[in-house]
């Protein structure tokens, strides 16, 4: 008893600090993880500016890569030939990745209208002019710009498939593309998309805005952030067309005219998971959800091994109970046994009657070891699953019969009657015959020896109107059942404590082996019973 309480006041102190420890995790783990969110919000935003920047001085490189080979080509001082040009050209085309951009189709024209064009100057004695479309790029001949040399640029290919190839670069994460991209024109042109979705709404939910393609980019006001270790990736996937409805003009721009005077577009910039905070947030949520999963799952885990510890015990304490009950019970037969066996040897008795009378008595403790040995093998059998029943078209009748007849001769202290109410013609049903017939004859035994003197049992049988179910029920007028003990009557090793206290004999094993026969024959079993008013068990079995 006191080891029993002793584990008991462990377990509550085992779940009490359950109860404090668990709550205070959670807590801690919603803050840390709720840092770690804001953490990762900055880290993403800081990455999403130094790719973006990265893109930009990557896209331009090439171009001002260029324009410091014409500068190296030029024949004189603040000027260029059209045989410079071509020059530069070709040597620029045997070192560039992205060759196809300029064209070899260079010719001399008038200054045209000069409002089309960007100015950008590449140091103090040379500039160039780029059409704002970029299409094309103009270099001067002479200080006067009376004429100009036409480089064409194939824009289709630059957007098309070098933009292509840089986003994918630096926005694609195990070739999947993490972002939206827009670069889009200070009118409503869209230069590049890589989504369908271009409406104003992504403009304003943008994560990012930025100047695009800054020339060159020394003379802007910024510079791009140091390198991050990004994984090169190649066969970028085309981006989608750009004959759309262009009727999508980008929000105000938030950053200085120093900057943007050198921009030739604006790179816009989504996370396809939404906004980067809902990314974040999202996140965030997930890893709540994983972690205080894995918090309730310890919890859980802890109260099952309590639960489950206090089971073994109680299961170890009803198997002494069921030794010590079986230890008592083999004793009183075996001292009989032993008794009348001295007896007879040492020819104690002479009389005739007394010795049928000391054969009648070895027949009954004979009868009750073999009782309990039946039922302790049974009880393993069904404990260790391998119990099994050969079924077969069976007679209840038959089998109700036989153990009344069986009943009536049981040796009992007290005097009871049994009446029969057994419907004529039931069906017979599929089960074994030996099994029914000791369920049966376990809850005869049982009324009378719980039985009250000069009590009455009855024994009814008859067929459920409706169904395909018998109904057998066996009552008795004896001391009946606690509302407390019923709820447990069907377990292994329980015992009602009246009966206990009655000193009447039992292994609590009986009802629980005639639940389990009876579940194995498809039917149930059932108790209605009150304290001194008497016990009716009641067995539904299938009938053929």
């Amino acid at each position: 008893m006191k080891k029993h309480l002793a584990n008991n006041k462990a377990a509550v102190f085992v779940v009490l600090v359950m109860l404090i420890v668990l709550p205070l995790l959670a807590y801690l783990q919603y803050t840390w993880l709720g840092q770690l969110s804001e953490q990762e919000y900055d880290r993403m935003k800081k990455n999403l500016h130094a790719a973006a920047f990265l893109s930009s001085f990557e896209a331009e490189r090439p171009i001002s890569d260029f324009i410091h080979t014409l500068i190296e080509n030029s024949d004189k001082p603040n000027s260029f030939t059209e045989r410079s040009v071509r020059r530069a050209i070709m040597q620029w085309k045997s070192a560039s990745l992205y060759s196809p951009l300029i064209s070899d189709s260079v010719k001399i024209i008038s200054m045209p209208e000069f409002s089309q064009y960007i100015k950008v100057n590449i140091g103090p004695e040379y500039f160039v002019l780029f059409k704002k479309d970029f299409s094309e790029v103009l270099i001067p001949t002479d200080k006067e710009m009376r004429t100009v040399i036409s480089v064409p640029f194939d824009k289709n290919y630059f957007a098309n498939e070098m933009l292509s190839k840089i986003f994918y670069k630096r926005f694609s994460v195990n070739g999947e593309m993490e972002y939206d991209i827009v670069v889009s024109g200070f009118s409503d042109s869209i230069v590049y998309t890589n989504t369908k979705n271009v409406t104003q709404k992504f403009y304003s939910s943008a994560d990012l805005d930025v100047p695009f393609l800054s020339l060159p980019a020394f003379e802007a006001d910024f510079r791009p952030p140091p390198e991050r270790d990004f994984r090169d990736r190649r066969n970028a996937p085309p981006p989608f067309p750009l004959d759309r409805d262009k009727n999508f003009r980008p929000r105000p721009l938030n950053f200085d005219k120093q900057r943007l005077q050198y921009a030739f577009w604006l790179l816009f910039i989504k996370h396809r998971g939404g906004s980067l905070k809902a990314v974040v947030e999202k996140n965030r949520w997930k890893n709540i959800v994983i972690s205080f999963s894995i918090m309730l799952l310890l919890g859980a885990s802890v109260i099952f091994l309590l639960l489950s510890s206090h089971r073994s015990q109680q299961l170890a304490q009803q198997q002494l109970q069921f030794v010590a009950s079986i230890s008592h019970e083999l004793r009183t037969p075996l001292a009989v046994l032993k008794s009348a066996g001295e007896n007879l040897a040492d020819g104690v008795i002479q009389q005739k009657e007394r010795t049928k009378q000391y054969g009648e008595l070895i027949k009954t403790e004979v009868h009750r070891l073999s009782e309990m040995v039946e039922k302790s093998l049974l009880f393993a059998g069904i404990q260790s699953g391998k119990q099994t029943y050969e079924f077969q078209p069976i007679d209840i009748f038959a089998i109700l019969e036989s153990s009344v007849n069986k009943a009536k001769k049981f040796p009992s202290k007290i005097t009871f009657t049994i009446e029969t109410k057994i419907e004529k013609n039931l069906p017979k049903i599929n089960g074994n015959a030996a099994a029914v017939q000791s369920v049966i004859d376990n809850l005869l035994i049982n009324a009378i020896k719980y039985n009250c003197e000069n009590g009455t049992i009855i024994v009814a049988a008859e067929r459920i109107l409706n169904s395909s179910y018998i109904k057998i029920s066996i009552s008795d007028s004896g001391i009946g059942i606690s509302g407390e003990d019923l709820k447990h009557i069907f377990k292994p090793f329980q015992r009602g404590h009246n009966a206990v206290d009655a000193q009447i004999e039992g292994s609590g094993l009986g009802l629980n082996i005639a639940k389990h026969i009876i579940e194995a024959h498809g039917g149930a079993i059932s108790v209605r019973s009150a304290l001194n008013k008497g016990s009716e068990f009641t067995i539904q079995l299938p009938a053929l």
